[in-house]
This record gives structure tokens, sequence and C-alpha cells, in this order.
């Protein structure tokens, strides 16, 4: 990939944060390709099966256990999936575009007024991050008219959630915490040097030692 068209998305951050030479493997230069595990094989299909009832009413019994909560939302008619992807230029361009610079997709989400409500279904563990703040900041950058969004993570195997609310006048201090990553990233690209980041994330890494003295086979 070229040091001017890379694009990101707030996973792809997330796994420069944990190791830039990961990120540059997987991500970057596309030399492997990362294993989809039987957790994420789970969430995939968890999504797939929510996205499906929110959008028809068509309840199916592997949703039993989360049913009052969904059926909750499905009564708000909110939308399901939503693709956003940005320029360079911060303008709302095709998910595919040519010319895109950073990509989301929100699980639920509902526009009422200057008002949004969105959902991120989580069905691993209670693990808060900084993914709803971003999610806010692209609302925000596409939309205009929002002044508010209020954002939750449901953690639905744990039964737990957590409600942040973010406001248009500090979008620009949501951003600020990506930035200082884009940077970072943008700094390892033109100087194609790629810190190994040695942690307890290597165990369960997919980057060979071919690429990374930390690999499988060298740690």
């Amino acid at each position: 990939m070229g040091k001017d068209n890379w694009t990101w998305s707030y996973s792809s951050l997330s796994q420069f944060r944990t190791c830039p030479k990961k990120y540059q493997v997987l991500r970057h230069e596309k030399w492997m390709k990362e294993p989809s595990g039987a957790a994420a094989e789970i969430g995939s299909r968890v999504h797939e099966s929510i996205e499906k009832y929110l959008q028809s009413g068509e309840f199916t019994a592997d949703l039993l256990k989360w049913e009052k909560l969904l059926r909750e939302v499905y009564d708000h008619k909110g939308l399901c999936e939503v693709e956003y992807a940005l320029n360079k230029n911060l303008q709302r361009v095709e998910f595919k575009a040519a010319d895109v610079w950073c990509r989301a997709i929100i699980d639920w989400m509902k526009i009422e007024g200057n008002k949004c409500k969105i959902i991120d279904w989580k069905t691993g563990k209670v693990s808060p991050n900084k993914q709803l703040q971003f999610y806010a900041w692209v609302i925000f950058t596409c939309h205009p008219e929002i002044d508010e969004v209020e954002a939750t993570f449901h953690w639905i195997n744990h039964a737990d959630k957590l409600t942040e609310t973010f406001y248009r006048d500090q979008m620009h201090d949501y951003f600020d915490y990506f930035g200082e990553t884009l940077r970072t990233i943008n700094g390892c690209i033109i100087s194609e040097t790629w810190p190994e980041q040695k942690g307890f994330h290597c165990r369960w890494c997919a980057v060979t030692n071919e690429y990374c003295s930390n690999g499988k086979g060298g740690f």
C-alpha cells in the first residue's frame, strides 16, 4: 500500500496501538490474512441474527435470551449496519470509493431531530473503549444537523451496558485521541519502521516469525 492512500477504522487503530508490527503485516502491507477465531465467528452470527430481526421483525430461537432488550430496540424502528465513509476532506463518500480515508459501520442508529442514538452490540467480555467516541465523531462529521449523540455498548452475554453522551461542540476534542495515533501511523509509513510490541497478546497473534521476532515459532 502506498504512503498516501491508506485507510483507517477504529479496529485498525486499535490493532496498531496493540502492536505496530502486527498492523504492518496484517493491515498495511497485507502480507498475511488474520484467521477468524471461534469467538469472532460467533459474534458475526449473533450480529447477523440481530440485524435480521431488527429489519424484518422475524424473531428466531437463537435470540430468545435477549428477547426483552431486542424487542425494545425493534419498537424504536432504527437503521441497522449503517455504513459511513469519509475522504481526507471529511466529505462523506461511498463505502468503497477510490478516495475513501476512514470507514465505520454502526450496528444500530436512529436520528430524531438534532439527536442521534446508536447501539454497538458486544458478544465478548465487558471492556469499555473509545469506539463510541469514534462513532460520535463520524456522525457529527456526516450529519451537520446532529448536535447530540447518545451511544450505548450492549454486552449482551453479560446483561451489561455503558451509555455515553457526546456533543457537537466537543467533536474536535473527540478526534484528538485518534489523530495522535494517525500521526504515529503516518510516521511509521514514511520511515518504513514498524516497532514490535511484545506482550501477552503475542500468544494469540497470527503473525509468524517470518515477519516478527515475537511471532509464532519465535515467542
